[in-house]
């Protein structure tokens, strides 16, 4: 992909259910960014909990990005499993 042929790694995500590392949103952040000023829409997928995640939720929002931030982890699952 585009990111890759720059030379430049996607950021590696936990899945401790706990915030990244501030490097980790703000380098996250900009590739979203950049594909938010090319008219794409962003949905931004986190697996946290409790209060942080009402917190990431709004700052997605404020950025202009479409946030799900109670989304299970295990991929073969809903929200309402």
């Amino acid at each position: 992909d585009r990111w890759h042929r720059q030379g430049r790694p996607l950021p590696r995500h936990q899945s401790s259910g706990e915030r990244n590392s501030a490097s980790n949103v703000s380098s996250s952040k900009s590739y979203l960014k950049s594909a938010k000023s090319q008219g794409k829409a962003v949905f931004v997928v986190e697996y946290l909990n409790g209060d942080t995640a009402d917190r990431v939720a709004g700052e997605a929002r404020r950025d202009g990005f479409v946030p799900n931030t109670h989304a299970p982890r295990n991929l073969n699952k809903t929200a309402q499993d």
